[in-house]
């Protein structure tokens, strides 16, 4: 696979606690995504929302790639792996060795890596996940590249809509806003 040039962004999506073990896991992972050419990029980095909930629907609407890690199958982690996958976009699942596969997501490529992190397992880990980032995105710009949802219907996502609006815009919409509420509380 060819490595990324142009340094885009990768969102990874995880479980965060207990943070010793979830942080040496995000290590690993920011690791493969730097090999890979990308840069890594968790809902903590995101800039220019106000919301953590709108930061993680624009990563995973907007980032062309994102890594997800299904580990003990965080409720949190699945739903965002459901949206991206509704989304119709590429995405590369992990999770470790002690976690079941999930039946809706079973038929897509996990990589697994070893719970108690190794060092020479998690070395050929890094390699591996950082080739199947790669592999992944020049097969989702392939003209014959079958997304998710089209194994099972011919299914069109319709794309988001981005509108820009100025600092001045959007704070009279928030003004206006508090407005209404304040009138409808007297």
């Amino acid at each position: 696979p060819k490595l990324n040039l142009f340094k885009s962004d990768a969102y990874i999506f995880m479980q965060q606690s207990p943070f010793e073990h979830w942080n040496s896991v995000k290590d690993i992972m920011e690791r493969a995504i730097n090999k890979a050419g990308y840069t890594p990029l968790t809902v903590s980095d995101s800039k220019g929302s106000t919301t953590i909930h709108s930061s993680i629907f624009l990563n995973l609407y907007q980032n062309e790639i994102v890594v997800c890690d299904v580990s003990n199958r965080n409720a949190n982690v699945m739903f965002e792996l459901g949206m991206r996958i509704a989304f119709d976009k590429p995405v590369v699942i992990i999770k470790d060795e002690q976690t079941p596969f999930s039946f809706d997501t079973s038929h897509i490529k996990h990589l697994e890596y070893p719970s108690d992190l190794r060092f020479q397992v998690i070395e050929k880990f890094i390699d591996d996940l950082a080739n199947l980032i790669l592999e992944t995105v020049q097969a989702s710009k392939q003209k014959e590249y079958k997304t998710f949802l089209s194994h099972y219907a011919p299914i069109k996502v319709t794309t988001l809509e981005v509108n820009e609006v100025s600092e001045k815009i959007a704070l009279e919409s928030i003004l206006k806003s508090i407005q209404n509420l304040e009138e409808k509380v007297m």
